[in-house]
């Protein structure tokens, strides 16, 4: 009896400490990323395209926003804005999902993320202030995916 409460413990002990080392673990050993997303905005005047392309560092804190911003005219050419940007977030474990902080967001090129032209075209998670709830979903592959509730939006197609 004393070895089955002494087995008990243990294993009660294992699974939390395992609770609490899992987030970290996970940040640790996560490579870097790249992933792609693209948004479409359809409005009264034009058809705007958001393509990019988000590089994740390992440990997941900092990634590098690529995007190519189409505006396509009822009339007229189409027009095109390239936006880089060095994205710091911060992320927190829960028992279903992350919650992820976007902490600062730096220009490298184009123009600003705040500039009412261009700012609402950029991915929201690009923007400081940013924060929501992450899903994580796991394909039959082994493959990750990262979404909100049962919509996964991206996974990393390459690691580097």
């Amino acid at each position: 009896m004393k070895m089955f409460f002494y087995a008990l413990v243990g294993a009660v002990l294992a699974f939390f400490a395992g609770w609490f080392v899992a987030p970290y673990s996970l940040k640790l050993t996560s490579g870097n990323c790249a992933a792609e997303t693209m948004f479409v905005y359809d409005e009264a005047d034009r058809v705007v395209i958001s393509e990019a392309r988000w590089f994740t560092h390992s440990r997941g804190d900092e990634h590098f926003y690529m995007a190519k911003l189409k505006m396509i005219p009822d009339k007229g050419n189409p027009e095109s804005v390239l936006v880089n940007r060095t994205v710091e977030t911060d992320w927190t474990m829960r028992p279903d999902s992350l919650n992820v902080r976007t902490v600062k967001s730096f220009r490298i090129a184009g123009p600003e993320p705040t500039d009412a032209h261009w700012g609402r075209y950029i991915d929201p998670l690009a923007e400081s202030g940013f924060h929501a709830r992450i899903y994580l979903f796991r394909t039959e592959g082994g493959r990750i995916l990262a979404g909100y509730k049962n919509s996964p939006v991206s996974t990393c197609f390459e690691k580097h």
